[in-house]
């Protein structure tokens, strides 16, 4: 009885060691303290609540290249959303260190066109149900975790064309479920598109809740929500928002590149859609997140970002901080009207001789903010990408610095193409305002 006794009393030491022993060893290197966070979603009489750790929790959050979390947590917003599990341990690291939640997405396979033929192998499917399965199960009980998003605007195709893609994804969210019943699930799908909340109603295991990337469709958001209301009526997640996307330019030029507005038209734009469409009185809406905190390339390296390469902070990075601080700091950036090459703007369509010279001007609003430094450089118009694909910033070919100089000179390159010439206007504080204007250069002797 004494031996039974004894033997109990080792057998609850060792349990309790064990797995002591062998946390302490899997994270020996880890100089974070971790404890698992519970996150739930919840019906309420008055909606749905996103709690975290049985708190109340409400998205306040950026899409990020997980750069600039420091800055990004000072400026009042709780969470961000990573497309890229590389190096994934350490976003995690580096947000829990900055007081922020992750939600990270799972990069499931697009269907192109309603064309899903690798779903119809099913070693495909197995082998990447069990890769993501396992990556959840590795990263299921950091603290920084808010939710996974089961893929980006994967399009969920008409179920006559691809049976297999739901019988794929189905058994991925049970299986995710069974691995980790803690963070919710979710899929982020391209504007409030009514066809793809009704296929994920009728076809998908349930999620927990939908997100909408919207941009020129935030608009829209409210009614596509009521006409779909008899099938869903979850709770929902505005997983991106933000100005115009290139793909929704207003103007183009006459060989098709997409007039971008300045960083003042844009910084006002942020604020405008916030305040219409975003910050909504709604049962269903769970939070948002803001496109884009950092440095992103899409046709130009200015359109989302909100910092420069030189880490200079933008207009709209500002206003986002007092957005998420419900502030109202004055803002005492240079603000910009035209910038204007011949005394012209880029709705002009410019077409210029190889290697000529022409004057361009940046025209400030009156009593705009004080400024110190004027970069300007000439750019090949980034003209070969592929939608989702990441894309690369092409070489600088021309680099000038003036000191206050709103007018400066500039030679066209000598090869045939589409180019921009940039702009940054930049002051003491480490902030910056941002325009560009296209031109297209002719070959030698052709007419204009």
């Amino acid at each position: 009885m004494i031996f039974k006794t004894r033997f109990f009393k080792w057998f609850l030491v060792l349990i309790i060691l064990l797995p002591l022993a062998y946390f302490v060893l899997a994270h020996k290197s880890d100089h974070l303290a971790y404890s698992t966070a519970k996150v739930r979603i919840e019906h309420t009489a008055n909606g749905y609540q996103l709690l975290k750790n049985n708190k109340p929790f409400v998205i306040k959050g950026a899409a990020t290249d997980s750069l600039f979390l420091k800055e990004l947590s000072q400026a009042g917003a709780n969470t961000i959303r990573v497309y890229d599990t590389l190096g994934i341990k350490q976003i995690l690291d580096d947000a829990y260190a900055n007081n922020l939640s992750v939600m990270i997405d799972l990069p499931i396979q697009r269907c192109l066109r309603e064309l899903c033929d690798f779903y119809e192998d099913e070693t495909f499917i197995e082998s990447n149900i069990n890769t993501f399965t396992k990556f959840v199960s590795r990263y299921k009980d950091h603290p920084a975790l808010l939710m996974w998003v089961l893929g980006n605007e994967i399009k969920f195709p008409k179920r006559s064309e691809s049976k297999n893609f739901y019988s794929f994804f189905n058994r991925l969210v049970r299986s995710i479920r069974n691995s980790d019943p803690n963070h919710p699930l979710t899929t982020a799908i391209s504007n409030s598109s009514k066809t793809q909340i009704t296929r994920i109603a009728l076809w998908c295991e349930p999620l927990d809740a939908i997100g909408f990337n919207s941009f020129g469709g935030l608009g829209n958001m409210e009614n596509d929500l009521s006409k779909t209301s008899l099938l869903w009526k979850g709770p929902f997640i505005i997983t991106e928002w933000g100005i115009n996307g290139p793909w929704e330019a207003a103007a183009y030029t006459k060989w098709g590149a997409q007039i971008e507005d300045n960083s003042t038209k844009k910084a006002e734009q942020y604020v405008e859609r916030y305040q219409r469409y975003i910050n909504l009185k709604n049962g269903r809406f769970l939070g948002d997140i803001f496109f884009y905190w950092g440095k992103k390339q899409e046709r130009t390296h200015t359109w989302y970002s909100t910092f420069l390469d030189d880490s200079t902070m933008t207009q709209t990075a500002l206003e986002m901080t007092n957005i998420w601080k419900q502030s109202e700091v004055d803002i005492d950036l240079p603000r910009i009207k035209y910038l204007l090459i011949e005394e012209k703007g880029a709705n002009k369509s410019l077409v210029f001789q190889p290697e000529t010279s022409h004057d361009i001007e940046l025209v400030l609003e009156d009593n705009t903010g004080d400024y110190t430094l004027i970069e300007w450089e000439i750019l090949p118009e980034n003209w070969y990408y592929r939608w989702h694909d990441v894309e690369k910033r092409p070489t600088t070919l021309f680099n000038y610095v003036s000191s206050n100089s709103l007018t400066t000179t500039f030679k066209t390159p000598k090869k045939e193409g589409p180019y921009r010439i940039f702009c940054a206007i930049k002051n003491k504080n480490g902030q910056a305002a941002t325009t560009n204007i296209p031109f297209y250069v002719l070959k030698p002797n052709q007419k204009l």
